[in-house]
């Protein structure tokens, strides 16, 4: 019998089946996709493309994000796939980073006694209530202390409808479970003097799963306050929540672990790999080259604002525009991925507007990418 390399190689059945992924997550035609399709033309992304990859490793087939993005093409993609060492796909507990490393998740001895100090201060809790503590993303410290500057920014407010005959009595208790199974929605986001920013996580008993409906969160500075707060009534369900805690991804996991949790509070997809599993990682990497390489980049680069900052006394003009546009197999031809189309138009903005062929303007990545976090499916943390 051949090998999985050997058959890959030879293109079926797993480039049909890869191709099946690419119909199902991009909701194309089997006609859409041939050998030489490109999946970004095709309007897939980075969050399809970890679909994608979740689907086919689960079938054997030991395909990555970054194997998807090296190779866009379904023919060199599946070749791609073919060779690497196939890992047997089975269930695997997350690693326990709070196992290892006690309360103090990478965070240095010299500033345990502070954090803990400024945790019970900001948090207003004992310290008993605290489980542990991890260093925020950077991304999070970027959205909370923008956050603190104007309260409104990054809070989200939505509403999402359950079945009427539902019993509330039963969606609090499975929220509760929610809650209790997910370190991040009983995280707060505590500031030292130093300007560094860490998550403490609370016990579940420390937290108000249902409060009042007179809170309103966006008018507090958020250090050591609640970052997610949600109200039940009859056939829905509100929420309040900070994004330094959930992105769309994580927003759908999180309503589909209540609904597991109101048909069965002792499921096992309730809980998730926890997020300081993913914090350690960050804090732990060696940002040196990434840094390194920047500056020899850009060394030499004289940019400019864009768009100039006001002064105190300038008026401030608020403008609102919107649109639609739609990307899918019709651009194919251009071979390129939604989003570059829209950086390199930004780029082409910046570039009239500030009358210069050198640009610079930053890039989000959402980080479900990561491959390398022991034990912990990325595709999974909330």
């Amino acid at each position: 019998m051949g090998s999985i390399g050997e058959t890959l190689v030879n293109g079926s059945p797993y480039q049909d089946v890869v191709k099946e992924f690419w119909c199902r997550i991009l909701d194309l035609e089997e006609e859409d996709v041939d050998a030489d399709s490109n999946f970004f033309a095709l309007g897939g992304d980075s969050i399809d493309a970890l679909k994608v990859a979740r689907l086919a490793q689960q079938a054997g087939i030991a395909l990555t994000v970054h194997l998807m993005i090296r190779h866009p093409r379904l023919s060199e993609m599946v070749q791609a796939a073919a060779e690497q060492p196939l890992q047997p796909v089975q269930p695997k507990e997350p690693a326990d980073p709070v196992s290892s490393s006690g309360r103090f998740i990478q965070i240095p001895a010299f500033q345990h006694d502070e954090v803990v100090s400024q945790a019970v201060q900001q948090c207003q809790v004992p310290e008993s209530a605290i489980v542990h503590f991890v260093p925020c993303t950077p991304m999070q410290t970027g959205l909370v202390v923008l956050t603190a500057q104007q309260p409104d920014l990054y809070w989200a407010e939505q509403t999402f409808e359950f079945p009427p005959e539902w019993s509330v009595a039963q969606v609090e208790a499975a929220w509760a479970r929610v809650v209790e199974a997910n370190e991040v929605l009983r995280s707060r986001i505590i500031q030292l003097l130093d300007g560094r920013c860490y998550l403490a996580v609370l016990h579940p008993q420390a937290v108000a799963t249902t409060p009042e409906d007179t809170t309103n969160p966006s008018r507090e500075l958020p250090f050591g306050k609640p970052l997610v707060h949600c109200w039940i009534k009859p056939g829905r369900l509100r929420w309040h929540v900070h994004h330094a805690v959930y992105d769309a991804w994580s927003q759908r996991l999180i309503l589909n672990a209540l609904v597991e949790a109101y048909r069965d509070l002792t499921s096992p997809r309730i809980p998730h790999p926890p997020f300081s599993a993913f914090a350690s990682h960050l804090a732990q990497k060696d940002l040196r080259p990434s840094t390194d390489f920047w500056k020899q980049y850009l060394r030499g680069f004289d940019g400019q604002a864009f768009p100039r900052a006001l002064s105190l006394d300038e008026s401030r003009i608020q403008a609102h525009v919107s649109g639609k546009s739609l990307w899918g197999p019709q651009q194919q031809h251009l071979r390129s991925t939604a989003a570059t189309a829209i950086q390199t138009a930004w780029g082409i903005v910046l570039a009239r507007y500030n009358e210069t062929s050198d640009v610079v303007f930053g890039v989000v990545s959402n980080g479900r990418a990561a491959a390398e976090i022991e034990g912990a499916d990325i595709a999974r943390i909330i």
